[in-house]
């Protein structure tokens, strides 16, 4: 083989190495592009599992500790009407039993307290609303001036407001009883009242933070926000 023909093969299997080079080097890099890719992928859905799970906040069918049923002396009718249209977050299932059964243990321990027992609101009311409660059956115990207030024949509940972390709940009440007449309770002419009650989660329950009468205080029926 002459000088020539060597140089030429020589050249062909550089330009051969060369381009199989270039080749790998373009592989390399595709490569490089897609783990870069898939990293940026993955930290993208981390951060946005952590935002939807920050927006989200507590889960109540979690958190929530379980609650006995509600003894059947207190198992007045409940009835849901529709929830405020401008909610930032839907009411759970588990969060709506919970809560409306809340509401009878609370609406119970206020009958009660218009009678003298006042240990049932240490248990269901917390802040202003439990320091408001115990000062004005306090006052009633003190100057024995207090009527007892007829168990409810039932309850109509509205959600006004949910915070989006779950822990803050706003409800319109109406609580229908019977009008007591002369000291005695009547099966006619029933009393509807209507209170704002804001709940909060604490300790795993929901207990009554604060409460506003939006109708006047009956005659017959004692029972004071």
């Amino acid at each position: 083989m002459s000088g020539r023909q060597r140089g030429d093969t020589t050249l062909h299997e550089f330009e051969g190495r060369f381009a199989s080079v270039l080749q790998l080097k373009r592989w390399l890099a595709l490569i490089g592009v897609l783990v870069v890719m898939s990293v940026l992928a993955g930290l993208f859905l981390v951060i946005s599992f952590a935002i939807r799970e920050t927006g989200r906040g507590a889960d109540p069918n979690v958190a929530f500790s379980p609650t006995e049923n509600v003894p059947g002396a207190l198992a007045a009718d409940v009835a849901w009407l529709s929830d405020a249209e401008n909610l930032v977050r839907i009411v759970e299932p588990t969060t709506r039993a919970q809560l409306g059964a809340v509401w009878l243990r609370a609406d119970d321990a206020l009958s009660r307290a218009a009678s003298g027992d006042l240990t049932g609101l240490e248990v269901w009311f917390v802040d202003a609303a439990l320091s408001n409660a115990m000062s004005r059956f306090e006052i009633d115990l003190d100057t024995e001036q207090r009527v007892s207030a007829p168990s409810a024949l039932g309850h109509r509940l509205r959600v006004d407001f949910y915070s989006l972390d779950g822990q803050i709940v706003v409800l319109d009440t109406e609580t229908i009883r019977p009008r007591p007449i002369d000291g005695r309770v009547e099966d006619g002419d029933p009393l509807t009242e209507r209170f704002e009650v804001v709940l909060v989660l604490s300790d795993g329950n929901w207990r009554v933070r604060h409460v506003e009468r939006l109708t006047a205080v009956d005659v017959a029926i004692q029972i004071q926000s």
